[in-house]
């Protein structure tokens, strides 16, 4: 009788999970060129409960976890070298699938994971087009990490701490390297996406590296496929994260004709902005009052002395009185076009670009479309701009 109780409970309990939908996900993996008793722990996204550790011996590891859901999910894998932990390396699995994953050593970044699921077959593209990068990359990862640790010792001194920074900064320079060249390498396959958001997440995490690292020229080139991408995928919640990060300012600007209007230079000659049109135009928004502006000057200078066969730099000063527009310009040595906006910060021609700081920067192509707006100044930040866009 008792076994009958504990027979009919098993079944009980086993037809409850299976109304439930209960349904179980296997990954293996087979290892080469890697120690016995290596740590590796499988989780799942953020805010959900998996977590499961194994041991590769032999060079083999497995899971199999259960989930209330037959869900296509992601999962991170995270493999440990001598107590350091390697970068997460994700992958997508699904139930009615068997996972399996082979690779060399301890080059996560691109073990081969073998499924029949759509959204891993692309994401495989992508890794098999960077490979060499994304291989570079993981090594250069572990090494800052190892660095880090190493800055934040007290008993350093100082030519070691020095010497650590400047390695740090070095690997800094070659990893943005190592990224751009994994941008052009994966645009191929961009082009061909056949999964929408697979697609989604390499633009954001590229738009967002390449807005931290101030990498303007493939800015430009993001920006340019970006523009080409269906109107279903650009207006979705994704995109317009991207359009936003890509274009802080004005986003809506972008692309559309540059507002044309009047005003006088020192002379009291009188200039329409569309007059500019045949070169490039920038249209430098700033007053005598405003720091960030004077300390500009310099570079706007530059700028003019570099791309003057290719630029007009149009100086749109918002002084309320002429005398402190007149003043600062003989001061500083303005000596490109430079024109009076009455209508001061705020308002008139600055309030059509959407300004609301200053200096405020419009870069105008020769057809007269308007190609960027960006606020504020940043040594270098300007010539890195222009010379994106002028060849």
């Amino acid at each position: 009788m008792k076994k009958l109780i504990i027979s009919g409970l098993f079944m009980l309990s086993t037809a409850l999970l299976s109304a439930q939908g209960e349904y179980n996900y296997t990954i293996e993996g087979q290892i080469t060129d890697i120690k016995d008793g290596t740590k590796i722990e499988l989780q799942g996204e953020v805010g959900t409960d998996l977590s499961e550790k194994d041991i590769i011996n032999n060079g083999k590891f497995s899971f199999r976890f259960h989930q209330i859901s037959d869900d296509t999910i992601p999962v991170y894998l995270t493999v440990y070298d001598n107590e350091i932990a390697l970068p997460k390396r994700r992958l997508w699995v699904a139930p009615q699938c068997k996972t399996f994953i082979t690779g060399n050593g301890y080059e996560t970044e691109i073990w081969n994971v073998e499924n029949s699921l759509p959204i891993q077959i692309e994401e495989n593209r992508y890794i098999a087009a960077s490979r060499d990068e994304l291989k570079q990359l993981q090594n250069y990862t572990i090494e800052a990490s190892r660095i880090s640790k190493q800055i934040s010792d007290k008993g350093l001194s100082k030519d070691e701490w020095q010497r650590l920074q400047s390695r740090l900064l070095l690997i800094r320079d070659s990893a943005i390297i190592l990224v751009n060249n994994s941008f052009n390498q994966e645009l191929a396959i961009m082009r061909t996406a056949e999964n929408e958001q697979v697609l989604m997440e390499k633009l954001m995490g590229y738009s967002i590296f390449f807005i931290q690292t101030a990498q303007y020229k493939e800015l430009v080139q993001f920006r340019q496929f970006f523009n080409t991408l269906p109107k279903n995928i650009i207006n979705s919640r994704l995109a317009a994260e991207i359009k936003k990060g890509l274009n802080p300012v004005a986003t809506d600007l972008i692309g559309e004709p540059a507002f044309d209007k009047t005003l006088p230079d020192m002379d009291g000659n009188k200039h329409t902005i569309a007059e500019f049109r045949g070169k490039f135009l920038l249209l430098d928004f700033w007053a005598s009052w405003c720091g960030p502006c004077m300390k500009a000057v310099p570079e706007v200078k530059k700028a003019h002395e570099i791309y003057k066969d290719k630029l007009t730099i149009a100086g749109i000063n918002l002084d309320e009185r002429d005398a402190d527009w007149l003043q600062a310009s003989q001061r500083h040595g303005i000596t490109w076009q430079n024109l009076h906006d009455a209508g001061g910060f705020g308002k008139s021609l600055h309030k059509q670009y959407q300004g609301s700081s200053i200096p405020y920067y419009v870069l105008i192509s020769p057809e007269g479309t308007i190609l960027d707006i960006w606020a504020g100044y940043l040594p270098g930040d300007l010539l890195k701009r222009l010379e994106a866009y002028i060849k």
